[in-house]
């Protein structure tokens, strides 16, 4: 994947030397070049220095190719501007914020935009919503088996038992609007969002399997 990551901070250089020695094409935006100093000497990705929010900047990094894009700069509004830029302008599909102000929460949902908090959320986290595209991890449990969250994006006229019976997995629930619902009869719906206990190596079949693109 190609991925674009604005700010380099600690959270922002730990993703993009994590994303790069997983073998990822990565390019790092940050306005100060004293920044790139924490990405250390193995880092062979992208070096771009500038403002997050100048397009011109964004291009140089490589935005036209990106897969996705996590903007994790310490100023909340410069995090939402470029995660519009990078949703709306170059339709980028895996596109997260970091925001620090919770009530801010709010105003990124009504953008459609993933959001991340530093202070409850990891590098390994976030790496994850990256890379699987329509799952996030909300715990980790024993033997690789974690408890995921993961977008149905179409519709697949299966039951809540299909669903368990054909991925070997237990839905503990569905977010649907405003209600959380788990009967074995539900019929899964396009925008439900399915709460899981699986094992994450087969996360990702899962999320194609319920049309998000790999």
């Amino acid at each position: 994947m190609y991925i674009v990551i604005v700010g380099c901070g600690g959270l922002g250089s730990a993703l993009a030397t994590k994303l790069a020695d997983e073998g990822h094409n990565v390019a790092i935006v940050d306005r100060d070049k004293n920044a790139f100093k924490k990405l250390g000497t193995g880092f062979n990705g992208l070096e771009i220095t500038g403002v997050g929010i100048d397009e011109d900047v964004l291009r140089n990094a490589g935005i036209e190719r990106a897969d996705a894009l996590a903007a994790v700069t310490r100023d909340d509004n410069i995090n939402i501007m470029v995660a519009q830029i990078a949703s709306k302008i170059y339709n980028i599909k895996r596109v997260i914020a970091r925001i620090y102000d919770p009530e801010r929460k709010s105003a990124y949902r009504d953008f459609e935009i993933e959001t991340v908090c530093p202070t409850t959320m990891g590098v390994n986290e976030i790496r994850n919503i990256l890379i699987a595209n329509g799952v996030k991890k909300r715990f980790e449990l024993d033997n690789g088996i974690s408890i995921l969250e993961i977008k149905v994006k179409k519709n697949v006229n299966m039951t809540v038992y299909d669903i368990e019976d054909k991925f070997d997995l237990r839905v503990s629930g569905i977010k649907r609007e405003s209600t959380i619902i788990a009967h074995d009869s539900t019929i899964v719906k396009k925008d439900d969002i399915l709460i899981v206990t699986m094992k994450e190596a087969k996360a990702e079949a899962l999320a194609r399997y319920l049309g998000n693109e790999g």
